[in-house]
């Protein structure tokens, strides 16, 4: 996982505190001192902050995000959530419960308020066995 978010950008801030928790405990894994990446954007750090693994009935991953100032400073809790990153556009995008969001940032003033581009809930996945044709590869030709 860290060399992909080396090579998207992202910085390793801490390495955190990990506690290990006893078997059927919330979080097997938990950061009492949290583990940080953080990926800045002109004026502003967004951070990804690991504060557990293996949730009891939940993510893998604990995350929560945030972006601040230059100086360090808080400027919006996004709280938890799946993921975030920095657009093309310098906005932020943000993965949470189901949703995705588009949290628009000015260079001068900072992040507005989130605006939900896409709500999935309710999308399921569904087993679709592949054709015939999908289900063996070619054999491979001999380079001269």
């Amino acid at each position: 996982m860290s060399a992909r978010l080396i090579r998207d950008g992202w910085k390793h801030i801490t390495s955190g505190n990990p506690t290990q928790h006893k078997f059927g405990s919330k979080l097997w894994w938990e950061f009492t001192e949290h583990s940080v990446w953080a990926k800045t954007n002109g004026n502003w750090r967004l951070e990804s902050r690991l504060i557990g693994m293996k949730e009891r009935d939940g993510p893998w991953y604990v995350m929560e995000h945030r972006i601040l100032d230059n100086a360090g400073d808080l400027v919006a809790d996004l709280g938890r959530s799946d993921w975030s990153d920095w657009s093309l556009s310098g906005d932020v995008l943000l993965a949470r419960d189901g949703r995705l969001y588009r949290i628009p940032v000015n260079g001068k003033t900072g992040p507005a308020d989130p605006i939900e581009v896409a709500d999935l809930r309710t999308m399921k996945f569904e087993a679709i066995e592949s054709p015939p044709e999908a289900r063996s590869w070619a054999p491979r030709r001999k380079k001269n």
